[in-house]
């Protein structure tokens, strides 16, 4: 396992779960608070960079973990912060999302 990978990339998605929550709730309550977001996905870029420059993993893989990873965690944010529904169709993608997540970490 690349732990380097994976100590990045968790506090990645965190953050940028993070700022797509800020950047939503600043949109519901109509205040500037989306500034901080700004910041916070440079922060992401730099985690990504690095990531890429120090991982054992290439580029698409780690997109890939990264997107699905995030899509989950947003989704869980937008249940439960937001009230949002979801349908069964959407639960299916999101089990798929987490299958694909295995799928690229198995090794042959």
């Amino acid at each position: 396992m690349d732990y380097y990978f994976w100590c990045l990339l968790i506090p990645l998605i965190l953050i940028e779960s993070s700022a797509m929550y800020i950047m939503e709730r600043s949109v519901k309550n109509n205040d500037n608070f989306y500034i901080l977001s700004i910041f916070m996905y440079g922060l992401v870029a730099f985690l990504f960079y690095n990531i890429i420059k120090n991982s054992k993993k290439n580029g698409c893989d780690t997109n890939a973990i990264w997107n699905c990873s995030t899509t989950l965690i947003l989704t869980l944010i937008s249940i439960f912060a937001f009230k949002n529904k979801i349908s069964k169709f959407k639960l299916i993608g999101m089990f798929a999302a987490i299958v694909s997540i295995f799928f690229i970490e198995y090794k042959n």
